[in-house]
């Protein structure tokens, strides 16, 4: 456990230097979002294994419980409404309008 506070600690120095970085560009941008979620993954992945161990999740009390889901489920539901905004807007500037279709009557 003591390592992985240690990771914890590096990984929010390196994630805290790059949010105070002035992005030079895109790309760095792109360094930037990738770091956050791969930090992301590592964390949702060692969570995900406690919540699924009835042994390592029974020793959290109800409050600390009560946090965690209150924290996932609010981030869940912000990021989720970005991924969709930002897809819709995606969408839009990629896919050119349909033509429209001719009408086809079948029944002779």
């Amino acid at each position: 456990m003591q390592n992985w506070i240690k990771n914890l600690d590096d990984t929010l120095a390196y994630l805290r230097k790059l949010r105070g970085d002035k992005p030079v560009d895109r790309l760095s941008l792109v360094r930037r979002i990738n770091a956050a979620l791969n930090s992301l993954q590592n964390s949702i992945a060692g969570w995900n294994q406690w919540a699924k161990d009835p042994l390592y999740i029974a020793d959290f009390d109800e409050a600390t419980l009560t946090e965690l889901a209150d924290k996932i489920t609010d981030f869940t539901i912000a990021f989720l409404e970005f991924d969709k905004k930002a897809t819709e807007r995606e969408l839009q500037k990629t896919l050119p309008p349909l033509p429209p279709r001719e009408k086809i009557d079948y029944v002779s």
